[in-house]
Order: structure tokens, then sequence, then C-alpha cells
């Protein structure tokens, strides 16, 4: 289920990032200094999300966005706060 997906896909960062004790998380995520593992992995858990939340896998950042702030108006409503 997505709640076990979403587990794995977090213990396979955690694994990736801890492949390099010597780095900081700063040092890992370097635009364009990523280790490959670790590109992987986070890959890995944006498709998971990308799923759960309903966004085409390559949807742009706009469209990204869109989504999410889409999703936080729905989880924000009056209607869901039982405001």
């Amino acid at each position: 289920g997505d709640i076990r997906d979403l587990d794995s896909a977090g213990k396979d960062i955690l694994a990736a990032r801890a492949k390099y004790p010597d780095s900081t998380l700063s040092d890992m995520y370097q635009p364009g200094m990523m280790p490959t593992s670790l590109l992987e992995a986070h890959a890995k858990n944006d498709r998971i999300n990308f799923r759960i939340f309903g966004i085409k896998t390559n949807a742009s950042k706009s469209e990204i966005l869109a989504r999410l702030f889409e999703l936080h108006d729905q989880f924000t409503s009056e209607d869901q706060l039982g405001v």
C-alpha cells in the first residue's frame, strides 16, 4: 500500500545517505553533485508521491505546484476543518 511504499522509499533515501558518512547533507544535495544512489532513491519517492497525489509523472513544476495547492485548498476548506 501507499504507506508501506512511502516508508520503503524513505528508508532507501536514508540508506543512500548512509553510504556517505563523511558528507554533510549540504554536500550531498549540491546541484549536479548528488550521488546516483541518492538521486535514484529520491526519484522513487517522487514517483510514489506523484501516484498518491494524482500527479502525472511528466508533470511540470507548475503543474505539480498547482495540484499541491489544489489539495491544500481541499484539505483546509471550512467543510474539512469543521468550521
